[in-house]
């Protein structure tokens, strides 16, 4: 608060005292662990530094808060202590008192309130007197705080335009980069740059598609809609749906959904999910009358705690269903509570119910499920049939001549793997393993994918050479497997989150381990490999002069799918580059390629068409995505393994070797999106 709106310390300590300012304050600093400056806890905290000196372990000198009062040291009062009954015979002493008797400490600040530790908060002490530890892993912000984050930092073009004409103005008037020599013209670089076509998608049969197209012209915002009376070319097989309950503690489940919002909630998920071929069958939950859903045995129905345990979740499906089958996925109904699905004690579990016994889980907010937005029940079947094995839609691309194909031109030309690679780390402060994935695409479609991770030093961004090459065998093997017999003649990778100081590492490790993994296939087998790095968020930024805007985008912004490979690009590399996403909010920033290896001499029209096409397949949402769907794959599975780790039963000290088994993915989940 004085840091942001430059308050003194009175209007501080007023701020402090109203009801709304406090009850945000106690939600920001539950839990967070301080230490106290007073002579008790000096000597306490000389005492653990020697006892950390011998190398023994235990509680530090710090305690988490539990507690922010409304009361200040002179009006909080407890019993006097016998000590100081001479000096304050009285029978009560303010805290206030008790810190100057006691201790000698005269409060430089009174008007501040306490703050409280132990349960309830009961043992308050002078805010002034305590001093965060730091050091402690950052927490997730929720939806609601990203969302403010995003509006306070989203600027339009213009803004952002003058914002960097003012730091060129301000660079030049700058006596230290005078005296440097340093200067910054006074013109922006005109920049050439072209913007690549769009890419058509298929729904429904091969032989006879239809056809969606991102909307272009007037308003091209790089979204499409489902084609009326269009199915999704390949419906997944769920043989049973599993209907979970997860009412926040207190909460009966008829309070959180009564029997009539499950039965209009399901009504309208399986309606949605008929006109999109896909039959989603609850087994002995419900009846079907006509169009309407009948509760048919409610003890069927699972009802869990949003504490629940993954062995809690286990033991329940197995009480409920007993042998499940092959293709079972599990529908959970969450609470809105924190506004933040994979903050939610669920997601926790995810991981094992996936490794354990194979089930998936599709996530559903309550008050979604209860009042549906428009085309919310569309959405969540997109996620909802990548998790039971199915394919929403296919790419359709020109051929010569006239006419679409099914597949992307790159993948038809030979067999090829396509591979995406990402690595996630935990929060700031935390020593939990970091986790990477590869996720592979099999087929010409992109519709058949293979996923793999693996557990690794906290805070390693390079994968290790053994894992990658692990990795690698195993998606040469389903390769093979899913093309009888056929082993890749190309191997094309992107690899996310990589900075340009790391290239030749990259280039010494993980591209040699595919060589590896190759060698490690057949003696003397060596595909062609083209290795591609996505940079996100680079320090260029593009602005559409006359010639360039778009009608429909913002003033200045780039349209989508506009590559630029001249003029601001490294000439010892081969890079360019994308903007392929519409920008909803604020300037729209592209991603960086880097080119690394690209054995069979691919063109730069081949690489930046293919990244494009890329960007249209990532297949939980309808709209053109900012950065390609293998990676963006490859960020969520990573990102799955390890956010499960949020639960505070978990230690913020895991260790590799322990979490290396739980990245063993349950067979029949490893070729589906599951994590999407």
């Amino acid at each position: 608060l004085r840091q942001h709106r430059k308050l003194s310390t009175q209007e501080l300590a007023a701020e402090l005292r109203k009801p709304k300012v406090l009850a945000d304050v106690r939600k920001q600093l539950n839990k967070r662990k301080v230490t106290h400056r007073h002579p008790q806890y000096a000597e306490w905290s000389q005492r653990w530094e020697e006892h950390k000196r011998k190398g023994k372990s235990g509680i530090g000198p710090s305690r988490p808060l539990t507690d922010v009062s409304d009361k200040l040291p002179r009006e909080h009062c407890f019993e006097t202590p016998e000590e100081l009954s001479q000096q304050h015979p009285a029978a009560e002493i303010s805290v206030q008192d008790f810190f100057r008797l006691r201790y000698g400490i005269t409060l430089k600040y009174p008007e501040l309130v306490l703050v409280g530790f132990g349960k309830g908060g009961r043992n308050l002490v002078p805010m002034e007197l305590c001093e965060f530890v730091g050091g402690e892993a950052a927490r997730l912000a929720t939806a609601d705080e990203r969302s403010k984050l995003v509006k306070e930092t989203s600027q339009p073009p213009a803004q952002r335009l003058e914002e960097i004409r003012t730091l060129q103005r301000d660079v030049g008037r700058d006596a230290t980069c005078r005296a440097f020599g340093l200067e910054v013209g006074p013109l922006l670089d005109n920049v050439p740059g072209r913007v690549l076509p769009v890419m058509s998608l298929g729904y429904g049969p091969e032989n006879n598609p239809r056809v969606a197209v991102p909307e272009a012209g007037g308003k091209f915002r790089g979204n499409w809609r489902t084609p009326p009376g269009a199915t999704y070319i390949r419906p997944g097989n769920v043989q049973r749906c599993v209907v979970g309950l997860f009412p926040p503690s207190g909460m009966d489940h008829q309070h959180f959904l009564d029997v009539g919002g499950l039965q209009r909630g399901l009504s309208g998920l399986i309606a949605d999910a008929g006109k999109l071929g896909l039959n989603l069958d609850f087994g002995t939950l419900v009846r079907l009358e006509g169009r309407e859903v009948r509760l048919q045995d409610p003890s069927l129905l699972m009802c869990l705690r949003d504490t629940s345990s993954a062995e809690e979740v286990e033991q329940e499906l197995a009480r409920a269903f007993g042998e499940l089958g092959d293709n079972v996925l599990l529908l959970a109904i969450i609470p809105d509570q924190n506004n933040n699905a994979w903050q939610h004690p669920i997601r926790a579990t995810n991981k094992a119910l996936c490794s354990r016994i194979g089930i998936a889980v599709q996530h559903c907010k309550v008050n979604k499920f209860k009042s549906p937005p428009p085309g919310y029940w569309s959405n969540l079947l997109d996620k909802l049939n990548l998790k039971a094995d199915g394919t929403n839609y296919y790419p359709l691309c020109e051929v010569p001549g006239g006419g679409l194909q099914p597949g992307l031109q790159l993948l038809r030309a030979c067999p090829t793997l396509l591979l995406g690679c990402d690595v996630h780390h935990a929060a700031p402060g935390s020593s939990r393993p970091s986790y990477g994935a590869l996720v592979g695409t099999v087929d010409k479609f992109f519709s058949c994918h293979y996923t793999e991770v693996r557990a690794m030093t906290s805070r390693q961004e390079c994968i290790p050479v053994d894992d990658m090459e692990s990795m690698v065998y195993e998606q040469l093997k389903a390769f093979d497997l899913y093309n009888e017999g056929i082993s890749p003649q190309r191997i094309i990778c992107y690899r996310d989150g990589v900075a340009h100081n790391q290239f030749e590492e990259v280039h010494e490790v993980e591209i040699h381990a595919i060589e590896r993994a190759c060698q490690k296939i057949a003696q003397g087998y060596q595909p062609q490999i083209v290795f591609i790095v996505e940079q996100k968020g680079g320090g260029a930024r593009f602005f559409a002069n006359e010639n360039g805007r778009v009608p429909g985008q913002q003033m200045g912004n780039q349209p989508p799918l506009t590559v630029v490979d001249t003029v601001v690009v490294d000439e010892s590399t081969f890079s360019f580059h994308l903007t392929p996403h519409h920008g909803m909010k604020g300037t729209s920033r592209g991603n960086l390629y880097s080119v690394l290896r690209n054995d069979p001499n691919l063109s730069s029209d081949d690489l930046q068409r293919f990244t494009s096409q890329l960007c249209h397949l990532f297949q939980r949402c309808k709209k053109i995505v900012s950065k390609v769907a293998p990676n963006y794959n490859a960020h969520l599975a990573a990102e799955m393994w390890g956010l499960k780790e949020e639960r505070e039963s978990f230690s913020d000290t895991a260790s590799v070797s322990s979490d290396a088994a739980a990245c063993d993915v349950h067979q029949r989940l490893k070729t589906r999106l599951f994590y999407t």
